[in-house]
């Protein structure tokens, strides 16, 4: 039982590190002109 919860931890922790990192690229990364809206609308 306590190796299964510590498997589904890490699983977890590493899912939710991905996403941070994924959030922090966004974050980093210039604004493409997909992402703003366009002048006209």
């Amino acid at each position: 039982m306590n190796r299964k919860v510590s498997i589904v931890l890490a699983v977890a922790g590493s899912w939710l590190l991905a996403v941070l990192v994924l959030i922090a690229t966004l974050h980093i990364l210039p604004v493409t002109p997909g992402y703003e809206p366009d002048h006209i609308e």
